[in-house]
This record gives C-alpha cells, sequence and structure tokens, in this order.
C-alpha cells in the first residue's frame, strides 16, 4: 500500500523550493490538512477489510472452514471375525473380508456415547422455560415459542357438599398476617386464575369472595350425592406480580348454615314441611315420619340443631259409638261407661340409615314432651359419620325418621287423640372450628411439579432458579471422565463473540466445566470440547432427571439458532498425496527413469504441443506414443519405438507427471488405525482437538469418540456404500435406500423431478448398469429396483383463531414443509424418515407466529393399498422405504373439537 505520508512530505518540499514559500503558506497548510484526511481513510478502510475478513471466514460453511471433513458414527459393535475390534452395525452383508472393516482400538481408550437429549431455555425476564426437541431446528430466539413454564396451585378434597342447594366453602391460607390481606387480594385479582373441577368435569357455576382472613366460594349448583374428587386449581396469568411466601397449611370450612326441611312425609303421605302433623290420626304405635333436608342432612359429623314450634289436633275416635248397644255388649261393660280417655304421643324415637335403622341415642324425649303446644323447642345432636343414603318415596337422600314408641290409650274408645303438630321447622349445622384438610396439594413452578405433604410448610412460589438467560443440556447418560467433544452447527455467523458461562451438577453443587468453546459463544459455527469431572450428580429440572449442563449467557440475549449438534465428533484423516512434474531432456534411446512416485502420465513435446502416452507392461507390444512401465519399481522406459520418426535425430523433450504420497507422521494418543485391508477407504481418525487441526496431546487417558462413515469409489462392500455410489453418480437424484429381504436387494431411488410417478424402466435400466459396473463379479444377490412406497398423510391441526382466511396458509406450509425434496428449507425428506406432532405444531408456529395451535393429529395409509385402514403416523414407522405425501389438512377450530397438546 503507498505510504502517503512518505509521498505527501516529498511534494511538500517540492512545492516549497518552487514557489520559495515557508510551512504557514496557506496551501501548504490544506496540504497537510488533505493527507491527514486520506491517512484516516486509509486506516478506516485497513479496520473495515479485517471486521469484513473475519466475518467472511465466519460465515463460510464448516465443511470449508476446516481442513478435513468431520464426520460421525452412533453405532459399533465387536467384530466376530477380528478380536480385539469393532464393525459398523449398519453392514446387513458380507461379501469378501475387507468388508468386514475392522477397526483397531487402543487399550487405553473408552468408547462412550454421550449425546444432548433435551434442550431447555430459561428467560428470567419473562419467566420462561422453553422446551425444543434436540434433533431438530433449536432456535436460540425463544420468543415466539411457547412457554412450558407454569405457577399453579392445586389441592383437592372428597364430595364436601353432597346435594346441598347452594353450598358454600371457605378457603383458609396460613402464612405470615402482614402479608395475608395482600395474598387474598392478589389471590382475587386478574392476576389469577382459579377454575374448580369435579371428577374432571369444570364447574362454572361459582362466584368468589374475599373475605377479611380467608377466600369464600358460593356455588349455584348442586353437587351430587356420591363419593368424589373436588379440585381446586389456582394458575397464574401475569408472571411477573408472583408473590414469594411461605405456606404453612391450607385447609377449608364449610360456615353454619341453615334450612327448611325439603320433604315431609307421614304414614307415606306427604306433608307440608312448615306445618304437618307428627301422626296420623288416630295415633297409634310405629307410626314414621321422615324428614329430609340436603342442605343440613349431609353434613356429617356435624352439629345438628332442629329448632320448631308444636300446636295440636284433637281428634275423638268412638265418638260415634258411645251411643250404640253393640259396642256396651262388645266391650263388655254394662251399665253404660262414660269415661272418655285422653291420648298423647308418650315416646318418639329419632332413627338415622347406616344400611338399617338406628336409634340416635343422643336425642331423648320426655313423656310428656308432647303433651302440650310449645312456642320454641330445639333438639341437638351430632350428625353420624356411618349415616347412608336411603331411597324413600323414590329419591335417593340422608333421610331422618321419628317412629312412635308409646302411646297409652291409644286403642281405647272413645277416646281424644291429642295429634302434634309441628310448624316452623328449621334445621341448622355447624362444623365449630373444625379444619377440611386437602388430600393432596401440588405445585407447579419453574418447569417442575412437587407433591406438597400435608401439614408440611411450602414456598409459594420459589424463586426463578436462574439470574441469566441460561440453556439447559440434559445428556442422556452419566458422561465419562475426560472430552467430550461436540461440533455445534448454527444457522448465523457473527464477528463478536458473546461472554457465556458452562456449569454442570457435582456433589458440592453447581461447578464451572472446563470448556474450550470455539464457537465464540454460539456467535458461529464450530467445536465445544467439554472435560468432564468425576463429581458430577444427577439432579431433576423441569420434571426430568439426569445430568444438566447449564450454558449461562452473561450479557444481552441469544440470537442464533442451532441447526444440528454433532455429538463425539471424529474427523477422518486420508494419506496426503501430492503431484511431481518433472521434464527430461534425451539425446540418446533407449533410456530407463526411476520415478519417486506412481507415475501417472507421459508427455513429449512435438514443436508446440504436447502429446501423451499410453503404458505397457510388455516389450513386445511396444509402438509409437507409447512407453514401458514397471508399476511395481516405477520405471518408465523409453525407446525409439517409443516417438515420431521427425523426433528421432533431434532433442527429446519429455514430462511425467508422478504422484507421491506424503511421508506418515506420528498420530497424536485417541487415533484409530484401519487395517491395511481397508486404506483404500480411510487412513486414520482422530479426534476433534481444534478449529486448525493442532495435533495436541490430549489431557486425559480416556478419549469419547465415535467413528465416521466412510467413502470408496474402487468397491462397494455394504448397502452404505450402494447408497452414497448412486448418489455421487446421478446429480437428480433426491435419495437412495437399499433393503435385504429374502436374498433380493430392495433399492427405492426418489428422483428429484420424479416424486410421486411410477419408475421408468429407462430409470431403472440406467441405475441397474451403473451399480453393476461397480459391484464386484461376486456379487451374490439381486437388485431390484422401485420407487419408495407413498404414505398419504392425512393432517389434522386444532388451532384457536378467528380469520378463517389463516387456513389456507396453514395447509401451504405444512406441504411446503413435508415435500420430500424441497421441504425442511430445501434439504428435504430421507426415505424411512417419518415427522412427528410436535414438528407440524413447531413449523407452523415459526410460520405464523399469532396462531394458538391446540393440537395435532397425523394419521396414514398405503397408497398402494387402498384397503388399507387409517391408522396414526406412529404405527406406519417400520416402512423402511416409504416416502411421505400430505393427502388432506383439516383445520378445526377449538369450539368444534375439544383436546390438549
Amino acid at each position: 500500500m503507498t505510504d502517503l505520508k512518505a509521498l505527501q512530505k516529498a511534494r511538500q518540499m517540492a512545492y516549497l523550493e518552487q514557489w520559495q514559500a515557508d510551512e504557514t503558506d496557506p496551501a501548504t497548510i490544506i496540504q497537510d490538512i488533505g493527507i491527514q484526511m486520506l491517512l484516516n481513510t486509509q486506516k478506516a478502510l485497513q479496520q473495515m477489510m479485517d471486521v469484513h475478513h473475519r466475518l467472511y471466514v465466519n460465515r463460510m460453511p464448516y465443511q470449508r472452514l476446516y481442513a478435513s471433513p468431520f464426520m460421525t458414527c452412533l453405532q459399533l459393535h465387536p467384530s466376530l471375525a477380528y478380536q480385539g475390534a469393532l464393525v459398523k452395525k449398519d453392514t446387513p452383508f458380507y461379501i469378501q473380508g475387507s468388508a468386514l472393516l475392522p477397526v483397531k482400538v487402543k487399550e487405553d481408550i473408552c468408547l462412550q456415547h454421550t449425546s444432548i437429549q433435551e434442550v431447555f431455555f430459561a428467560d428470567p425476564e419473562h419467566r420462561s422455560i422453553t422446551h425444543i426437541p434436540v434433533c431438530k431446528d433449536i432456535p436460540l430466539v425463544q420468543q415466539t415459542e411457547e412457554s412450558i413454564q407454569r405457577y399453579a396451585l392445586q389441592f383437592c378434597v372428597g364430595n364436601i357438599f353432597k346435594r346441598r342447594k347452594h353450598p358454600v366453602c371457605e378457603v383458609y391460607f396460613e402464612t405470615a398476617q402482614a402479608q395475608k390481606k395482600s395474598f387474598l387480594t392478589w389471590l382475587t385479582s386478574a392476576s389469577v386464575r382459579w377454575s374448580i373441577c369435579w371428577e374432571d368435569e369444570v364447574r362454572d357455576d361459582w362466584t368468589l369472595m374475599q373475605d377479611e382472613d380467608h377466600l369464600c366460594f358460593h356455588f349455584h349448583e348442586a353437587f351430587p350425592i356420591s363419593e368424589g374428587t373436588l379440585v381446586f386449581t389456582m394458575e397464574v396469568c401475569d408472571v411477573m406480580t408472583l408473590p414469594s411466601l411461605y405456606i404453612d397449611s391450607i385447609f377449608l370450612r364449610i360456615p353454619p348454615a341453615s334450612s327448611y326441611p325439603d320433604s315431609i312425609s307421614v304414614q307415606d303421605m306427604e306433608e307440608n314441611p312448615g306445618h304437618f302433623p307428627l301422626a296420623d290420626a288416630p295415633i297409634s304405635i310405629f307410626q314414621t315420619c321422615y324428614m329430609r333436608c340436603d342442605e343440613v342432612f349431609t353434613r356429617l359429623n356435624a352439629a345438628l340443631t332442629w329448632k320448631f314450634s308444636t300446636e295440636e289436633a284433637v281428634y275423638t275416635a268412638g265418638k260415634e259409638l258411645i251411643e250404640e248397644t253393640d259396642y256396651h255388649l262388645f266391650m263388655r261393660r254394662l251399665p253404660r261407661q262414660q269415661i272418655v280417655y285422653d291420648v298423647f304421643v308418650d315416646g318418639v324415637r329419632l332413627e338415622y340409615f347406616n344400611g338399617e335403622w338406628v336409634k340416635l341415642n343422643e336425642v331423648r324425649f320426655s313423656k310428656d314432651f308432647f303433651h302440650q303446644p310449645r312456642e320454641s323447642c330445639s333438639v341437638q345432636f351430632t350428625c353420624p359419620r356411618d349415616m347412608c343414603p336411603f331411597v324413600y318415596d323414590g329419591i335417593e337422600s340422608y333421610w331422618f325418621r321419628l317412629m312412635i314408641t308409646k302411646a297409652e290409650n291409644c286403642y281405647q274408645l272413645p277416646a281424644y287423640h291429642h295429634i302434634p303438630v309441628i310448624s316452623h321447622s328449621r334445621w341448622q349445622f355447624d362444623y365449630g372450628n373444625q379444619r377440611i384438610t386437602p388430600d393432596k396439594i401440588q405445585l407447579w413452578a419453574n418447569g417442575q411439579q412437587e407433591d406438597i405433604g400435608i401439614g408440611q410448610t411450602f414456598l409459594l412460589f420459589p424463586s426463578f432458579p436462574v439470574k441469566l438467560d441460561t440453556m439447559f443440556l440434559l445428556l442422556n447418560q452419566k458422561p465419562g471422565i475426560g472430552p467430550c467433544r461436540m461440533f455445534v452447527e448454527l444457522q448465523q455467523s457473527f464477528d463478536s463473540s458473546q461472554d457465556v458461562q458452562f456449569l454442570i451438577d457435582g456433589e458440592a453443587g453447581e461447578i464451572k466445566l472446563s470448556v474450550e468453546d470455539e464457537t465464540g459463544g454460539f456467535s458461529h459455527s464450530g467445536l465445544l470440547s467439554m472435560f468432564f469431572p468425576s463429581t458430577v450428580k444427577a439432579k431433576e429440572r423441569f420434571g426430568k432427571s439426569g445430568y444438566w449442563i447449564q450454558v449461562r449467557k452473561v450479557k444481552g440475549h441469544w440470537d442464533n439458532r442451532i441447526c444440528r449438534i454433532y455429538e463425539n465428533c471424529v474427523y477422518v484423516e486420508g494419506n496426503d498425496e501430492f503431484t511431481i512434474e518433472k521434464t527430461l531432456h534425451f539425446h540418446e534411446l533407449p533410456v530407463s527413469v526411476h520415478c519417486q512416485g506412481d507415475v501417472q502420465e507421459v508427455q513429449f513435446r512435438v514443436q508446440e504441443c504436447w502429446e501423451s502416452c499410453t503404458f505397457v507392461v510388455e516389450a513386445e507390444q511396444l509402438a509409437e506414443r507409447r512407453v514401458l512401465y514397471d508399476e511395481e519399481q516405477h520405471i518408465v522406459t523409453f525407446h525409439r519405438k517409443t516417438f515420431p520418426d521427425c523426433l528421432q535425430n533431434e532433442h527429446i523433450e519429455v514430462r511425467l507427471l508422478c504422484r507421491k504420497e506424503s511421508a506418515a507422521e506420528a498420530l497424536p494418543q485417541g487415533t484409530v488405525i484401519f487395517p491395511a485391508q481397508s486404506m483404500q477407504r480411510i487412513s486414520s481418525i482422530r479426534t476433534l482437538s481444534d478449529s486448525v487441526w493442532q495435533r495436541k496431546k490430549e489431557t486425559d487417558a480416556h478419549l469419547m469418540k465415535r467413528l465416521a462413515q466412510s467413502k470408496n469409489h474402487m468397491h462397494i462392500h455394504t448397502l452404505r456404500d450402494m447408497e452414497e455410489f448412486l448418489m455421487e453418480c446421478f446429480c437428480d437424484l433426491q435419495d437412495v435406500s437399499c433393503l435385504v429381504e429374502q436374498h433380493i436387494v430392495h433399492m427405492a431411488v426418489l428422483w428429484e423431478t420424479e416424486v410421486f410417478s411410477v419408475q421408468t424402466s429407462e430409470r431403472k435400466k440406467q441405475v441397474e448398469e451403473v451399480l453393476v459396473k461397480q459391484l464386484p463379479d461376486t456379487f451374490p444377490l439381486k437388485i431390484e429396483i422401485c420407487s419408495p412406497i407413498e404414505i398419504l398423510l392425512d393432517i389434522q391441526l386444532t388451532i384457536e383463531h378467528e380469520d378463517m382466511d389463516i387456513d389456507r396458509q396453514v395447509e401451504a406450509v405444512i406441504r411446503e414443509y413435508l415435500h420430500p425434496v424441497h421441504g425442511r428449507n430445501g434439504v428435504g425428506w430421507r426415505i424411512g424418515l417419518y415427522c412427528e406432532e410436535k414438528e407440524i405444531v413447531h413449523v407452523v408456529r415459526n410460520a405464523l407466529p399469532g396462531l394458538h395451535i391446540v393440537c395435532c393429529e397425523i394419521r396414514g395409509r398405503v397408497h398402494t393399498s387402498p384397503s388399507t385402514r387409517v391408522q396414526p403416523l406412529h404405527a406406519l414407522k417400520h416402512i423402511k422405504q416409504g416416502i411421505m405425501r400430505v393427502f388432506r389438512v383439516q383445520v378445526a377450530r377449538r369450539a368444534d373439537e375439544k383436546c390438549r397438546v
């Protein structure tokens, strides 16, 4: 770059000499200002170029950014043919001994398969926790995702009402007196949503009122008489107003109440509950009065009080017989008897039903209790615990009955029967200070559910688990001691790095995890090398127990997306080769030349052009433009027959193109070396160390790695080789799937331009010809080329949205995402790969952010079998060569179908 400062100095001196000026001349000052501006511009341009260079490097695909491609191999098992070696599990059949692909592993290497099983995001600013499927696109910006965070309190009791007409219950929260009033006000505010369920059915017929020290629930409809579970649920709507206080206990109370009798029956005759006779005329023993009061009698173990007034109705029995002779003869009383008896109710027994009628011993009526009218009577007793419903007159309820056990002279004639008439009857109940303890209490907070013991003090609600934006990674197993490497592929690349912290749970709490982070805090794709200590400990979070890694962002929010995470990465290192070009000049023939590498091509110069020679192995085959080549010794011999006659007596110029392999270098600890018979595939596999592939010695003896799938253009040994070979041969081929059944290789081929069309014979022949040329002559199986099996999908999506035009947008998004070639953002779908309901929900929510999805259901059937019944998609996943095709998308509203995700 031009030195502007030196250039300016030279021009300034020339100007001063020419015009005989000094440094205070205005033109000189302007020159100084101009050159300083140019220097500042040059500096700014250099800084901008440096920034753009870093951006360019960070945004390069990782396949180009790194010197060698990295791969993963998820399944290995011990070889049956080679002791102490591993082979790939996906090798379905063997052709030759070399096809076993044995891999020798050093004794100090421990193969483990630690991977990320679940991913959760915790945002303390919005108090939200988001769960993302780890096998899919993971957004680090979770504002559009649905939070699994739930703050709720639930407690349940039995049927504490049982056919009460207007039941009322009080709910008490025992907490600090200073916080109680504000807490009760918050419970009745718009920040909280209450719901009450009876036997899994939501009850809407209630009103909530706040009292001085409790909440009062008033129900408008009666409850059934049967036993059941009454569930109270308090759901927090506004998580930014959460209280944090300790609750000692929760209990319910039934306030005292009174009610008139619902039904009165005397001797199977229904009477007016407000005014009824205790017995039928004439009075007789065992006459019974049945009483029903649902509001009171269902209060088992409550203190019951019966208040009433008594009157008297006189009935004369035998008055018309006093003057008749037959009466005297019958009674054998001569002369006539002039005495008339007074009959009263002298004994009454109060009974209840517990499978049979039992006397209530707490209540005793005196002999003269009903002998005279009373303005105010009161009977008190405790409602029996073992009281059972009884069906009387077609009504099942709780009944008490009064039975007349004694009435003197009731059978004498003539007699005056004094029948008690009960009026102003009213029943009351009172539990006093008796508490009704919930059978079960559950608390939801911070993505977890906790069962609260009865009488246990608990915190409502616990503080958010983190103070910084945190990503939680759940591992599938306990990590071993040593490094675990994962390559994180991010959607975007940023120049600036972000400060993140890695933590893991240990025996003494959270401990800092030693990590070599090449992603710049998830700013761009790169490698994470994590070194786990020996004191890792399992912990339960978000309802899942396991080993958790916490990735905390110190400042700002996550602003990227994770496309994929490759666990326990290794990279393939082939034999390094380079080409040697050597020019020779001959004057005499024949001549032999020993080459350092394998000779690829021989050329000789004719005037201005270079002509090529062909190789022969025997001297008898020598002719024009042919050279004798010994492949083992790498010796090329030129004869006079090789060159045209015009070059026989002239200066001969020859050029040799040789290929030479680099000298083998000592591989670091952790290298897995393939035996000689598979050298054509992979020469070595090494664990990832860092971005520039520096060969660093590992700090731990136990290395965690997985081997790579390999490509071989020379031979086809396995079904995977067959699939990869065809994918390289045909540029318009979307996917290939091979399956062996009954000694036949069924090859399903999916073309980009013929997705759902029948496989043409020309296409089949074309694939078969290319494949046969590559297969060995000893290949024992028959190959059958076919189209993938079409699985017709019937997708039903239930949403909450008023706009009916959005149905077409939802259908278009689903059809585009599930297209076998263009779906999944252009990646397409592999044969035998099926989507999940969560994927559809995730894609539609990202495409239409304002849409709330209630549930999603995917069903399907095989297209080639019309008689096949439609069944859930997971029941069709056993079809290994199937491809999805959207047949129908139905969008329903929540009012049409009640279901939940």
